[in-house]
């Protein structure tokens, strides 16, 4: 996972899934995600291939070979070795059990397992209990491709950057005139906010939101693309990743803070492709003319509704959620919390009032309803470790990219709890490649 070309994948299936909607349509989770897949085949067959040539020329993975004959025994004897079930018979201890229940990679087969369970289990349309099934397996192969970059930290703060740069020009070009002729703009209820490339503004709003964290990472702070980022939250509209960005933030600058007054910060950076953070003041004066007419073209014409959403207060939005989360909850105890393939669908039928979406807008609502409590529980106290690591980390940690990484992965997660997010692939993605590449 060292090579350039793999490096130049990834980004590039980032930006092609974030060009294509967001990646929300089944089409589009179809065509990625066969991609997806069959580069990931050919990576491994490549893989074999180079080690087979490693034991050609007397070396197996750092040891050498002595000209023995590996015989089906010694195989045999391998997958004893790493085989869960002959590890869980050698020691029969209850801890190793659960260690292994709750390995990430585990609940992502469970989570598979169980979206087709939902098959079997009262499905309401069986065509969405594949397709849960292929979702989870896309997000299981991101995250393996991003365990695959944890020992790269120059690898990883390259593709940040890339993220960032592909973000910064989809930005803009959604910021520019005649932009809905590209992708479509926000529906019915929300019109008059920037929805980006998503057709939903409150998941442009956390996309972005998560773009302005990845970019506190760097020692100096890029004001023109933060600024970009944020012009581009603010005219979506988004209330929840508006506050939620102002939270982080603050915890960052207060990290970083305490970092420079330690004074033992050791931050790498490979610096941003076009945006050098040492020639930001030069670019300065060449930026911040057509960005104050971008400025005052979109707030004078385009996107009117914006302030009008992010400072409403209202308690009716959350009333409704909360309407959602009950329904939720009536549907999985219909069907005694056992997975139901496209479950959500029910929504209709068991509306406590009438409302205008059937998605649950939570999360843990959808896992909940299509993989079912024991999906929910699995994922659940990974969630919980993983929180537990990052308080851990933002107290005693020392790296800014991985905190900041962190706390995206954070953001996202805490979001999602009450919105749709990770039904666009696209945030989906960033999510569990950030999880990937910083888990233990």
């Amino acid at each position: 996972m060292t090579s350039w070309k793999e490096e130049n994948v990834l980004t590039g299936f980032i930006m092609l899934s974030l060009i294509c909607h967001g990646m929300f349509f089944l089409r589009e989770w179809l065509i990625w995600g066969l991609i997806l897949l069959g580069y990931t085949i050919l990576r491994q067959v490549k893989k074999h291939k180079a080690a087979g040539k490693a034991i050609g020329a007397g070396k197996v993975i750092g040891h050498e070979y002595k000209g023995e004959h590996l015989t089906l025994r010694d195989f045999v004897k391998r997958l004893q070795f790493s085989n869960p079930i002959t590890v869980i018979r050698k020691k029969a201890c209850k801890k190793k059990i659960c260690k292994l229940l709750f390995n990430p990679r585990a609940i992502f087969i469970l989570l598979i397992v169980f979206s087709l369970l939902g098959l079997l289990c009262n499905p309401v349309r069986r065509m969405q209990g594949w397709f849960e099934a292929w979702r989870w397996l896309v997000f299981f192969l991101v995250y393996l491709w991003g365990q695959s970059l944890s020992a790269f930290p120059d690898l990883k703060e390259k593709i940040i950057d890339r993220i960032l740069l592909i973000s910064i020009i989809i930005t803009i070009i959604s910021l520019s005139p005649c932009s809905e002729m590209i992708w479509a703009s926000s529906g019915f209820l929300e019109q008059g906010r920037f929805a980006l490339s998503f057709g939903y503004a409150n998941a442009a709003g956390v996309y972005l939101g998560c773009q302005l964290l990845l970019l506190q990472r760097k020692s100096k702070f890029n004001s023109v693309l933060g600024l970009i980022f944020l012009i581009g939250l603010v005219y979506s509209g988004s209330r929840a990743a508006f506050v939620l960005l102002l939270i982080f933030s603050l915890l960052l600058k207060i990290k970083k803070e305490s970092l420079n007054y330690q004074g033992d910060r050791a931050v790498s950076s490979l610096g941003f492709i076009g945006f050098n953070m040492e020639e930001v003041e030069k670019e300065r004066s060449r930026i911040i003319i057509p960005l104050a007419v971008m400025l005052c073209w979109t707030l004078s014409f385009r996107f009117d509704g914006s302030w009008q959403h992010l400072l409403n207060w209202e308690i009716v939005s959350w009333e409704e959620r909360l309407y959602y989360y009950l329904d939720s909850w009536r549907i999985a105890w219909n069907n005694s919390f056992l997975p139901s393939a496209g479950g959500w669908l029910a929504f209709p039928f068991l509306q406590t009032v009438s409302y205008w979406t059937l998605n649950p807008h939570s999360s843990l609502c959808s896992i909940l309803i299509n993989q079912g409590l024991a999906g929910l529980v699995l994922l659940l106290i990974w969630s919980v470790r993983g929180f537990l690591g990052y308080v851990q980390e933002l107290v005693q940690g020392k790296d800014m990219t991985a905190i900041c990484c962190k706390s995206t992965v954070v953001y996202l997660g805490l979001h999602s709890l009450i919105d749709v997010d990770l039904s666009f692939g696209t945030l989906g993605i960033l999510f569990w490649l950030l999880v990937g590449m910083y888990s233990k």
